[in-house]
């Protein structure tokens, strides 16, 4: 027997999930969008955004050279947001 983790998946149903809350923008935070697990993760994430209307509401923040994480301020990732 296996476990195989479906990282597109993951994605789509967190982004049902943040939908269902109520939440039109979010930020979608990884060590690096050039990973394999984090471009599966995100682009589930912005399928099940756009299956929903939400077309633009997902923005992916590099933690390893964004400004954002680096200062760890919580008004400019506010300001990403919008």
């Amino acid at each position: 027997s296996q476990v195989v983790v479906d990282n597109y998946r993951a994605g789509a149903h967190v982004g049902d999930y943040l939908w269902t809350l109520g939440h039109r923008r979010v930020l979608f935070l990884a060590g690096s969008s050039y990973t394999q697990i984090g471009e599966r993760r995100l682009s589930g994430l912005r399928a099940a955004w756009e299956k929903r209307g939400g077309v633009g509401g997902v923005v992916p923040v590099n933690t390893l050279t964004s400004d954002l994480i680096y200062n760890a301020n919580p008004e400019k990732l506010r300001d990403a947001l919008e």
